[in-house]
């Protein structure tokens, strides 16, 4: 699986997590555009950011 592999991948790069520069959203997003998926800004609270991913993506 395409997806799977992605996460992998990223997960494999050493990442250093700040909430201002790359948090849990910016993870998700990265994998949904490589999904092809149009992303909302990563400073969002995680349920407004998912929320809103889904609403600009026909969901």
């Amino acid at each position: 699986n395409e997806v799977v592999a992605f996460i992998r991948k990223l997960k494999a790069k050493s990442r250093v997590w700040q909430a201002s520069v790359y948090n849990c959203n910016a993870f998700v997003a990265e994998i949904a555009r490589s999904m092809g998926y149009s992303t909302p800004g990563i400073w969002l609270r995680p349920q407004e950011f998912i929320t809103r991913l889904r609403e600009m993506n026909g969901g």
